[in-house]
């Protein structure tokens, strides 16, 4: 399920997106052509758009994955949700 990057669907979302990036672990990611894919341990995926080389490895090289991208990823890039949160 790919939801639209509109200014629209992120303002509906931002409540639970923040809720996503401050509580829900990054469990793993992949990177390809500036496209860094992020998936939570809640079971939801997002996509962020235009995201650097130099930034992809530092956050891969960080001690903190989480940490560094609260900082320097998740409000800095056009992001996109990809998949929902697994209900239980």
């Amino acid at each position: 399920m790919l939801v639209s990057v509109s200014p629209e669907t992120h303002a509906e979302q931002a409540e639970k997106y923040t809720a996503i990036i401050t509580t829900s672990r990054i469990i793993d990611f992949q990177y390809k052509s500036q496209t860094l894919k992020i998936n939570f341990a809640d079971g939801s995926s997002y996509e962020y758009f235009g995201l650097p080389k130099n930034v992809h490895e530092k956050f891969i090289n960080s001690d903190a994955p989480d940490r560094f991208a609260r900082r320097h990823i998740y409000h800095s890039f056009i992001y996109r949700k990809v998949s929902k949160a697994l209900t239980v």
